[in-house]
């Protein structure tokens, strides 16, 4: 922990002693040789400084001093929770971020709230050559896209709820089922909403059981979750080892889905870190295997985190190829 503190202070030194945006290679390589840290730690360092509101994040993967920054003041819940297991949902992020950019007709995000997906905004924004339009409930992760090129970033809109930098409810739901055209509106609500090619939904879930059930731990958001990946042609779930397959306290009241409802997909991906045991990476290739069972299940590592995908249908990602 000292450690830690010490490199932290080193970088908000550096950074403010800095007339000029410090690019994030520059940064990367000062941790390698003062501190003999990966890429991974460093970025966990410096996402911490920015949820202390120490410094802040410009596009192209520079950084500056502030004082502060309104989006993510440093006690709000969020950013408590940003620097939670951060090296974990930093590699998740990293092989999400992998995997869309390899997928060339990806045309539509639908990027959902949450932490993990605040990374992989923070990833996305740092990428070439995309040409894609991101639909989020997501403030925070609205605010990391800001400025990248060939992203369009749009809010869904929703009651703002400030613990999770995110907006959540009917609202929301409703602006999902708009996305889908007037006809999906008047839809009877048990009824799924069309998909839309070249639309990739990556959704951050809470817990995942054996049996292929998704949950989240917010009943506001339980709706919206469903109709984001309703509405997208592929899926990527996001979730660390701690939220597969464990007793959990309390109750699990909130389902979204389960995988097994969502066979018209193209491909699903379920994406966590490498902390997984065997036990639990035998696991996502079972549940895949039993909600899919025609479908080719492949486990891989991928920038330092674990992918298990099921491919339905002709794939347009070359992710194995790259």
């Amino acid at each position: 922990m000292e450690d830690r503190a010490s490199r932290m202070v080193r970088l908000l030194e550096y950074i403010n002693d800095q007339d000029r945006p410090v690019p994030i290679s520059e940064l990367i390589g000062m941790g390698m040789t003062e501190f003999g840290v990966s890429e991974v730690t460093l970025r966990s360092d410096l996402t911490a400084l920015c949820a202390l509101a120490g410094i802040r994040k410009l596009a192209r993967g520079t950084y500056a001093a502030r004082p502060s920054d309104p989006l993510q003041p440093g006690r709000s819940l969020f950013a408590t929770r940003l620097q939670r297991r951060a090296e974990s949902k930093i590699a998740i992020a990293r092989a999400v971020a992998r995997e869309l950019t390899c997928q060339p007709d990806l045309r539509v995000l639908l990027l959902d709230a949450g932490t993990t997906t605040y990374y992989v905004a923070d990833q996305l924004s740092e990428q070439n050559g995309l040409d894609l339009i991101v639909w989020t409930p997501s403030v925070a992760a609205a605010y990391a896209l800001a400025g990248a090129r060939g992203v369009s970033v749009r809010l869904l809109g929703g009651e703002f709820q400030p613990d999770y930098a995110a907006v959540s409810g009917d609202e929301t739901a409703r602006a999902l089922r708009a996305l889908a055209g007037s006809e999906a509106e008047n839809r009877p609500l048990d009824e799924p909403l069309p998909q839309f090619r070249g639309t990739h939904c990556v959704l951050d879930v809470n817990h995942v059981t054996g049996d292929g059930r998704l949950f989240t731990d917010e009943s506001q958001e339980r709706l919206q979750k469903r109709l984001m990946a309703e509405l997208a042609e592929d899926l990527t779930l996001v979730a660390d080892h701690s939220k597969l397959f464990r007793n959990r306290l309390g109750l699990q009241a909130h389902e979204v889905h389960s995988l097994g409802q969502f066979r018209g997909k193209r491909s699903i991906r379920v994406v966590s870190d490498s902390e997984v045991d065997r036990t639990q990476q035998d696991g996502l290739c079972r549940m895949l295997e039993a909600a899919f069972p025609t479908a080719e299940v492949t486990l891989r590592e991928s920038e330092g985190a674990v992918v298990c995908q099921a491919v339905l249908g002709p794939s347009a990602s070359r992710a194995e190829q790259v």
